[in-house]
């Protein structure tokens, strides 16, 4: 959804006056810049914290060209984007099943995967998230500077490391990092989740005050 950040504010300190009338005006600073601040932490706390039910998770395909190749253990390895913040599920043309659960980096599940006696199957899919060094190349970023030479560089990326490589991506679901264009807010909660955002703001906010009873009130109703 987008929202007004403006708005949104005012929806938090109409929240906090409800609850604890008077106790916004005992604060001397800027309060709704503070408001502001404690929005964005809650948004994006609350994108990797909320159900399911509650979230509008971006969902990519092979059509929308991800970077895929091919590990060391033979693998594919898909390309994150940069906003990406919590994974949901994913699936490659030929696996019989979607992986919803990640395994653990370094763990002895991750061992198996590398092995080709016990990695996973079309039926059995596994997958990893994992950073990884990537090529980039400077010679676009160059173009038109005669005076500079091309060169390349690595940079290290976080990507998804697949059990069995299956070609192509069938379907990858994840919640974005949320973003701001001028007054509005995009993130990848419903609207329903709007007043989970408000309390978990207004709590954010108090505790930092150290107004610690009234915090936990709206702690616990960001979470129904």
């Amino acid at each position: 959804m987008t929202f007004s950040i403006n708005e949104m504010v005012a929806n938090i300190r109409k929240a906090i006056d409800d609850i604890a009338p008077s106790v916004l005006d005992s604060f001397a600073t800027d309060v709704n810049a503070e408001l502001e601040q404690a929005m964005m932490h809650a948004v994006e706390s609350l994108s990797m914290e909320l159900p399911l039910s509650l979230l509008e998770p971006t969902v990519i395909s092979n059509d929308d060209n991800p970077q895929i190749t091919t590990g060391d253990s033979g693998e594919a390895v898909v390309e994150l984007d940069e906003k990406f913040i919590r994974f949901i599920a994913v699936r490659l043309n030929g696996w019989k099943g979607t992986v919803n659960e990640l395994m653990v980096p370094g763990s002895d599940e991750e061992k198996q995967q590398r092995s080709a006696w016990s990695r996973g199957t079309p039926t059995k899919p596994k997958a990893m998230l994992d950073h990884w060094l990537l090529e980039h190349d400077e010679s676009d970023e160059n173009e038109g500077n005669e005076s500079e030479e091309s060169q390349s560089e690595y940079i290290e990326r976080q990507v998804l490391r697949c059990w069995p490589h299956e070609g192509m991506l069938e379907r990858l679901v994840y919640v974005e990092r949320p973003t701001v264009s001028g007054d509005n807010l995009t993130c990848d909660l419903k609207e329903e989740a709007k007043k989970n955002i408000i309390y978990r703001a207004a709590y954010i906010f108090l505790e930092g005050k150290k107004e610690s009873a009234t915090a936990d009130k709206f702690n616990q109703l960001s979470m129904l």
